[in-house]
């Protein structure tokens, strides 16, 4: 996917512009390259201005970050949608750990850890639940971020055990996922055109480092 990074000037953020959801809603009927040129300075002003200026706000805390551009690569897609329906940066490092958020008509989620974590990188966290005490880590881990709204990632969960473990295993809920992220959703709402916003996903963002932390703490 095309990306450009937050360097580009953006605007002060004080939320995403108050017409922002129309203009999903719209796009999503009218899905075309002269469709959004024709309202280009619109997308700018409710969407595209206000993701530089959050960016901005989430560098020096999480790093650079790279924000979508809002183009689709149709050249070998059966979807031939040319336009992106949503908008969406992302935050990472060296070691392959990452953080993402994405606004569309649908609302908006945040998410990090591993989302695809090469295979070696998963057979080290589920030999690592062979130990009963490190699978209580990770349950209280995952206990404290449900509290806080934030769950893995379940796309893409086996259906049973991976290779090289019983169907049995004690842990067995846990080695069938497939995704080291956690994600939150939130629906439309009034804060995501305020200053809040950026509040918001800092916490969600915060907490889900202390996930990050701990996968890097067990060389995962």
């Amino acid at each position: 996917m095309t990306e450009r990074t937050a360097a580009d000037p953006g605007m002060p953020f004080g939320g995403f512009g108050s017409d922002w959801l129309d203009f999903f809603d719209r796009l999503g009927d009218n899905n075309t390259r002269e469709w959004f040129k024709s309202h280009k300075d619109e997308y700018e002003t409710q969407i595209a201005g206000p993701l530089r200026g959050l960016a901005e706000l989430l560098e020096p805390e999480f790093g650079p970050v790279k924000i979508y551009r809002p183009y689709r690569d149709v050249r070998f897609s059966a979807d031939k949608r040319p336009i992106q329906e949503q908008a969406s940066l992302s935050a990472g490092d060296e070691r392959g750990y990452g953080y993402y958020l994405q606004l569309s008509a649908e609302g908006l989620m945040v998410a990090g850890g591993l989302y695809q974590p090469a295979r070696a990188r998963l057979e080290t966290f589920r030999t690592l639940l062979d130990s009963e005490a490190t699978a209580a880590e990770v349950w209280r881990q995952l206990a404290t971020a449900a509290g806080d709204g934030l769950a893995l990632f379940e796309d893409g969960m086996l259906k049973s055990a991976p290779r090289g473990f019983r169907r049995d295993h004690p842990q067995i809920d846990l080695l069938r996922y497939t995704r080291l992220a956690l994600t939150r959703h939130y629906g439309p709402a009034r804060w995501m055109a305020q200053a809040s916003c950026f509040d918001r996903v800092r916490d969600d963002w915060l907490r889900i480092k202390v996930w990050i932390d701990w996968l890097a703490d067990h060389d995962i």
